[in-house]
């Protein structure tokens, strides 16, 4: 029970989800299929608006609310498992937002919305990461706006070879049909 709350990052919406989910499926069962969060917590109370009914719908209208060049930053963002760095953002998602200079102004409103955590590296440098429930969204974004290549290509680019080789196997999951969602750092 303690792994399905963690990698259902203590959501509440997520946690009670899942909670229904329980009757059909042993936690064993349900901890396996939690790589697609998504899909699986579905059929929240009918009482309850439609936006809290699944946990897509909850980020969806999180999602419309935010500026197109936030929504653009946020899909990119999806490519980067356990963090980046201001580097690796502007790297990665200056050439779609144009201005890197609008990059940081994103940044701060995603944190603001409580969409990016911040946290501070060794080295005094800031460091940026999105909950894996909120990465799982922006990757599907991404891919389905047809903009994984490029910021894949992108991230390949800037980091070190485990970023060059995660690149690579989501390029294949992408040229497969598959949808290019990339594991969760365990």
């Amino acid at each position: 029970m303690i792994e399905i709350c963690r990698r259902l990052d203590g959501l509440p919406l997520a946690i009670e989800l899942a909670a229904a989910r329980s009757r059909l499926l042993a936690p064993r069962a349900l901890l396996q299929r939690l790589d697609r969060r998504l899909a699986l917590l579905t059929g929240g109370p009918r009482t309850l608006p439609a936006r809290q009914q699944t946990l897509r719908n909850t980020i969806d209208w999180s999602y419309d609310l935010l500026t197109p060049d936030e929504q653009a930053l946020f899909r990119q963002l999806g490519v980067f498992a356990g963090g980046c760095t201001v580097e690796a953002v502007v790297a990665v998602c200056a050439p779609e937002t144009g201005d890197p200079a609008d990059v940081f102004d994103s940044l701060a409103s995603l944190g603001d919305k409580s969409l990016l955590r911040v946290s501070t590296a060794p080295d005094g440098e800031p460091r940026f990461s999105v909950l894996e429930t909120i990465r799982e969204y922006a990757l599907e974004r991404l891919v389905a706006g047809g903009g994984a290549l490029a910021g894949f290509a992108a991230m390949a680019a800037c980091g070190g070879p485990e970023d060059a080789e995660r690149a690579a196997r989501l390029f294949g999951a992408i040229a497969e049909g598959t949808d290019g969602a990339c594991p969760s750092p365990r």
